[in-house]
This record gives structure tokens, sequence and C-alpha cells, in this order.
């Protein structure tokens, strides 16, 4: 395992483990509804405008990953929860990995995470689980 495999999957972990804490302390952008006025959801996640796009569940993203290498294992979901913010989202996909996505043109799409991450710009709760701290 190359040096730079070996920062992502740090890195991952650390984003795993940081998704972990947000889901069990039950966090608003976990690609759940807020309440609206009445108590009922309205159909937006936390940062949400109703210019950005609606947060699609886990599967739906974990779907548009490419196909697994021959001899690498096929990633599944390590949990059924979606962090998002805005035009970005985020999954926790097993072996101790994550994933971002990101709407554009009216489509969700598979981001590099390196590159996100250094060139900056990225909702906080997005940049934690992707980049390792804020």
């Amino acid at each position: 395992m190359d040096h730079l495999q070996h920062q992502r999957r740090r890195r991952t972990f650390a984003g795993l483990a940081l998704l972990g804490v947000v889901v069990l302390a039950g966090g608003t952008a976990l690609g759940r509804s807020l309440p609206g006025p009445d108590g009922g959801p309205v159909g937006r996640t936390a940062g949400q405008t109703a210019g950005t796009p609606s947060c699609p569940d886990a599967a739906t993203l974990l779907a548009l990953l490419p196909s697994p290498a021959d001899g690498d294992p096929t990633p599944r979901l390590a949990s059924p929860d979606t962090v998002c913010a805005g035009e970005w989202a985020v999954i926790g996909v097993a072996p101790q990995a994550v994933e971002l996505f990101r709407h554009v043109d009216g489509s969700w799409e598979r981001a590099d995470a390196a590159d996100s991450c250094s060139a900056g710009g990225l909702p906080a709760e997005v940049e934690q689980s992707v980049c390792g701290g804020g």
C-alpha cells in the first residue's frame, strides 16, 4: 500500500468514526428532513434551501460507485445515513471509507475527496467527514 492510500485509509477511518458519532448523536444533517412549523417534514435537510437538491439516500449514492477492480471487495454501506450539506453528500462505505458526491447539472456525481479537500470550500459537516477536520 503506498503512502497516499495509507493516508486516505486513515482519513476515511476518522471520517467514519465521526460519521458514527454524528449518527449516534442524532444529528440533523443525516439525510432526514427537518420538521416544518407543523412538526411534519418539509423535504429538506440541514443547510438546504429551495435552490439546493434534496438529500439522496445512501443506497442511491452507493449505486453510483464504479464496479470494483478484480480482487477488490464490493463496496457496501457502513451506515444507512447520508450526510448532506447543500450540493454535497457523503456516505460511509465498508471497508472503512467514505465517499463524496456533488450535485452537478441536475444529478449526483462521485467527487474526488482529495481534490475537494485540497481546494477547500466544503461545508463544515462534509469537510469533517471527508477531510478529517474542519
